[in-house]
């Protein structure tokens, strides 16, 4: 038995045919789904065949060949030939095919080529899998595709090693009856001996991680989690495997990503979007693809009037689009690829891959989820189109939850009005966080909550600048901070409470927080914790991501007031003497008169 069919076919490819011999007149074949080796489950899929030559076994020099070769069952009208003839003949993949004339008798008044010449011109070329391919197709196209002819029926195929089937020798079209997941045919040889046919299969799978990095730098690895602080910019990369195109005329790819609601695709953002072609999954060696338009809110219809009509003449490239046009829930974009194809250095095997920025906004929660699938084509026959499952990554935010407290190591005592800054980085590079005012619901009081919003740079900041990073204990000495990712930050004492000293330095906060894609972990070598200034570490509650630390001030010292009741007494005296020297001096004066 020869394979004349290689299948890929959007998530479903017959690789190969086994058959051993034991001449009959009939052959057993068997469709055994059951040990399918493949990622798609194909065991609940039936399959049909469709003779297009029939024939005779004979033995020739040890060697099975199909003689006496004649249309098969299903291939008998006239024009159902001549359309497989002129598309095999059209795509030049044989010489002695292309010196056979088919004409229809009724109409030309001549012989058509026969089914044993047609056959024979074929022999030697159908090990060749795009030449295998385009033999299937064309067989496909003929049966169902041929104008004012009705396809005729096939015979079923039973599945399953306990249910062969009997088929008489020649050439058949295996055709996969199911519409997801459709399959493009195979074209199998029957010579009289026992045939199993085991499906094997090849998804077309998606990937989206993120690239993590301690205070927003985004140098680390990519992964399925990383944590930042609100305001950063978070790298995703999407990722796609491109399958075996051969039978398709064109190829569709499209990731659908959809983002939380708590990134934002800003104009930076936008700009950051790129798309490539790669070797492997990393894009070691990635080269760009030319984009026609990249979609953002401030696109207008006539740009996307004008970019479709250019997308449909230079298909090999690329647009972005947004909200529905997405083909999703918002806030969501999709990059759309019409035709792989067309697209310079991209075959099977190759990745495409697109890069982008997101920033994480103020309404970031602890647990931020986002999620990618791919839309693509998956039925070379009759159009359509695959979807895979979402795939999904995980960034994680933290919060500090601080109680300003006295020195008073038996009572402390709650501290209002302090003053703090926080920080990032060092030297030129120091970043301090600006932080808005928000309100979040906490049992049946709304609890105004210091968020982060974006971080500018601490160097040469003025007092105004300075001010908006302003942190203030309230009246029970509590302070937040919401929207950190791990890593070292200096916390400023800008302001004391009345009657405490202002330290001098400021407190070196340290946050370690291990995490994959569903949970921030408690682990005894690395532990979700808190530090201050290589104080104990005190361990953060992972499933709110809150983080508790306490600020400790020491109070003013009172010194002595300038003098005592010694000074007071002076005065006493000094203002007794003052009286009598003038009560002295009125009675000189008198004797004097006197005198």
């Amino acid at each position: 038995m020869k394979t004349l069919k290689k299948i890929l076919g959007g998530v479903v490819a017959f690789l190969m045919f086994c058959a051993i011999a034991t001449p009959s007149f009939a052959a057993q074949v068997t469709v055994n789904t059951g040990e399918d080796s493949g990622k798609t489950d194909i065991s609940e899929h039936t399959f049909k065949a469709y003779q297009i030559f029939s024939g005779r076994t004979d033995t020739v020099n040890n060697d099975e060949v199909l003689s006496d070769v004649t249309w098969g069952a299903q291939f008998e009208n006239v024009k159902i030939q001549k359309a497989f003839f002129d598309k095999l003949k059209a795509a030049n993949i044989s010489a002695e095919l292309n010196n056979l004339v088919f004409n229809d008798p009724v109409v030309e008044g001549q012989t058509n080529a026969t089914a044993a010449e047609i056959a024979k011109a074929l022999t030697g070329i159908t090990d060749k899998s795009d030449n295998a391919n385009k033999i299937a197709k064309y067989a496909y196209d003929a049966l169902f595709k041929t104008s004012g002819v009705t396809a005729p029926a096939g015979i079923d195929l039973k599945t399953g090693t306990a249910n062969p089937n009997e088929l008489s020798d020649g050439y058949y079209l295996i055709v996969d009856q199911n519409t997801e997941g459709a399959v493009n045919p195979a074209v199998l040889e029957v010579v009289g001996n026992p045939v199993t046919i085991t499906p094997k299969t090849e998804d077309v799978t998606v990937s989206k991680t993120v690239q993590d990095g301690d205070n927003g730098i985004g140098s680390g690895n990519y992964g399925e989690s990383a944590d930042y602080s609100i305001g950063d910019k978070v790298p995703f990369r999407l990722e796609a495997k491109v399958p075996n195109m051969e039978h398709y005329d064109t190829y569709k790819f499209e990731f659908v990503d959809t983002l939380s609601t708590g990134l934002t695709m800003t104009d930076t953002d936008w700009s950051s979007l790129k798309v490539y072609v790669a070797s492997d999954a990393i894009g070691s060696d990635k080269t760009a693809i030319t984009p026609i338009l990249v979609k953002d809110s401030s696109t207008t219809e006539e740009q996307l009037k004008a970019a479709k009509v250019i997308l449909d003449k230079n298909p090999a490239s690329y647009t972005v689009g947004t909200g529905a046009d997405a083909q999703t829930r918002n806030p969501s974009f999709s990059v759309k690829l019409p035709d792989l194809k067309t697209i310079t250095g991209v075959t099977a095997g190759k990745h495409i891959i697109v890069e982008y920025t997101a920033t994480l906004n103020i309404n970031a929660q602890f647990k931020e989820d986002n999620k990618v699938k791919l839309i693509y084509s998956n039925n070379p026959n009759n159009g359509g189109d695959g979807e895979t499952r979402e795939e999904e990554v995980t960034v994680w935010t933290f919060t500090i939850d601080g109680h300003k407290v006295d020195d008073n190591t038996t009572n402390p005592g709650s501290l209002a009005g302090a003053e703090f800054l926080i920080t990032r980085g060092d030297g030129d590079n120091e970043q301090f966080a600006v932080i808005t005012k928000k309100k979040t619901s906490e049992g049946t009081d709304d609890v105004e909550k210091n968020v982060i919003t974006e971080w500018k740079s601490y160097k040469n900041a003025t007092e105004t600048e300075l001010a908006t990073g302003k942190i203030t204990t309230t009246t029970d000495g509590q302070f937040d901070i919401i929207g950190l990712d791990a890593g070292t930050y200096k916390l400023y004492e800008t302001k004391a409470p009345a009657g405490y000293n202002k330290p001098a330095n400021p407190f070196t906060v340290v946050i370690t927080a291990p995490h994959s894609k569903d949970k921030v972990d408690q682990e005894d070598q690395k532990p979700f914790n808190i530090t201050l200034d290589n104080g104990t570490p005190q361990s953060g509650n992972e499933n709110t991501g809150v983080l508790q630390t306490t600020i400790i001030n020491k109070k003013g010292t009172t010194l002595p007031e300038t003098g005592g009741m010694g000074t007071t007494m002076l005065y006493v005296a000094g203002g007794i003497l003052l009286v009598g020297s003038a009560v002295l001096l009125v009675t000189k004066k008198r004797m004097g008169h006197e005198g």
